[in-house]
């Protein structure tokens, strides 16, 4: 791997030592060593979202199209992470104008302070997050359990139930009441529910590819497609997978209200909810 500062190459090594470093209790530990927050340079003013923060693990580097804070290794750190990923956070942001997004689009965002809803919010963020063995360690540190490949979220229904239910959290956190947090959702975020209304999902949770969405919509009103029709092949992996009725739409509107009505009573949520 090669890097250029000033004009000038430099090797594997040059680039890991000038990478940086944070100060963290007084002593020098390499950025690229601990887990951080990393988002796009440039705001996505007119997209699905603006910021796209994502979890990064130890090992990862990045270069100035993206930005990152950290290290995430505390409950404040963390908060910070899932705060950043909160659809009123986004908007926050995108309100601003700011076409680029420097650390200070991130240490103005809001901080969770619903301290009873927190421990939902961390466990469902690292669910999201936690996808492959790189991200045990942050997930063991937090929750107290041991990885696995169970763990994470990766069904397409679940994994937008799960965010939707963060900006829910966040939204609660935050004091937004679910009339303003829908709001936001109608007339800020246009690409995202034109997405909602289009994108299918099968009986399994699984996102329809497009080639069936549009069989299905080239169809009479009360006819289906064959099980050879609904099934597509995963153009990488060369993979089958069939497809099955009932499809759907996620209703976000509808799932965040239904959230929120849980969310906002706790003393009715099961253990471990999320």
């Amino acid at each position: 791997m090669r890097g250029y500062v000033n004009g000038e190459v430099l090797h594997n090594q040059d680039y890991d030592e000038l990478y940086g470093t944070w100060n963290v209790d007084g002593k020098p530990v390499p950025v690229a060593s601990t887990y951080r927050v990393a988002w796009r340079a440039m705001a996505a003013t007119t997209g699905f979202r603006t910021l796209y923060p994502a979890l990064i693990p130890p090992a990862a580097k990045h270069i100035h199209t993206v930005s990152s804070a950290g290290p995430v290794d505390s409950y404040p750190a963390l908060l910070a992470a899932i705060s950043a990923s909160s659809l009123v956070s986004d908007f926050l942001v995108r309100s601003t104008g700011a076409a680029f997004l420097t650390s200070a689009s991130f240490e103005n965002l809001p901080l969770l302070r619903s301290a009873h809803l927190n421990s939902n919010a961390v466990r469902l963020y690292l669910r999201l997050n936690c996808l492959t063995f790189e991200y045990s360690g942050i997930w063991e540190h937090f929750i107290g359990e041991k990885w696995s490949a169970e763990i994470p979220l990766r069904q397409h229904w679940e994994r937008k139930e799960a965010q939707a239910a963060l900006d829910v959290i966040c939204g609660i956190s935050f004091g937004i009441s679910i009339e303003e947090l829908l709001m936001i959702y109608r007339t800020q975020f246009p690409v995202m529910r034109r997405y909602d209304q289009e994108v299918l999902f099968d009986a399994n949770g699984r996102k329809v590819p497009k080639e069936i969405v549009r069989k299905q919509l080239a169809l009479a009103a009360g006819s289906s497609l064959t099980s050879d029709e609904l099934t597509w092949e995963h153009p990488q992996s060369k993979v089958n997978y069939t497809f099955e009725y009932p499809f759907r739409n996620f209703d976000r509107e509808r799932v965040m209200q239904r959230l929120f009505n849980i969310y906002n009573n706790p003393q009715d949520l099961p253990e471990n909810s999320a």
